[in-house]
């Protein structure tokens, strides 16, 4: 089977973002911290030859295959933040229209016994996204990042129907203020078919299926769940 199609369209008026500010495959944007992470260290720090090794956080697949899953949504512009007399301000360095509005504060009521007089701020995003039909977007913080000033609310759209541009209502991280830089990665876009599920309780079968899984898992050292069990994913 081939590869499905995601398309992501700049709205009229912003082809003067420049492209290092598009949106790129999460492979494409993995993140510093995780770069520079050693695979392991040796137990005995005094014996180069020990091969008692501890693994570190950049063996487990699930943390590499959350990062790299989907494309990675960017800002398009300086984005300042600063608080007078207690209230939000935003500033940007260019933009055609405003790119931060505010929801009315009643659509937050009780979200997280939040007090935003303001409402939650919504940062606009240019680009409109498609996918084929029968797929959806999850949209989310990027996974695994340090916090950059800004945490998109998550959610979930129909992007075979709605094609338009999603807008991200947004909290400031706690205690921030300054500016978050043009290309900075705050949105995090996993397309996924859409299907019907039904929940069960495994049985006798299910439970002898997973001490089997377990058994295999136990028969190597290191890198089990990515030799024998990981499925390739492709985010192009």
């Amino acid at each position: 089977m081939g590869s499905q199609k995601i398309v992501f369209t700049l709205e009229y008026g912003q082809e003067w973002i420049p492209k290092e500010y598009y949106p790129v495959p999460g492979v494409k944007a993995v993140p510093e911290w995780y770069k520079k992470m050693e695979t392991s260290f040796a137990n005995d720090k005094t014996n180069p030859k020990e091969v008692n090794e501890t693994q570190t956080l950049k063996r487990c697949m699930p943390v590499l295959d959350s990062i790299t899953a989907g494309y990675i949504l960017k800002t398009h512009t300086d984005i300042t933040l600063k608080y007078v007399d207690g209230v939000m301000n935003f500033d940007w360095a260019y933009d055609i229209r405003p790119t931060i509005t505010f929801h009315s504060p009643y659509q937050l009521l009780n979200y997280r016994n939040l007090e935003l007089p303001q409402g939650a701020p919504k940062l606009g995003n240019p680009w409109g996204i498609k996918t084929p039909k029968g797929y959806s977007c999850l949209f989310i913080p990027p996974a695994h990042r340090p916090a950059c000033g800004i945490r998109i609310l998550e959610g979930y759209v129909d992007t075979d129907l709605y094609t338009n541009s999603v807008q991200f209502p947004f909290l400031p991280d706690e205690g921030f203020t300054g500016t978050i830089p043009a290309g900075t990665p705050y949105a995090q876009v996993i397309p996924f078919k859409r299907d019907s599920f039904r929940m069960e309780f495994g049985d006798i079968e299910e439970r002898e299926q997973l001490a089997s899984v377990a058994k295999l898992l136990r028969s190597t050292w290191i890198n089990g769940y990515r030799s024998k069990f990981r499925a390739n994913k492709d985010y192009l």
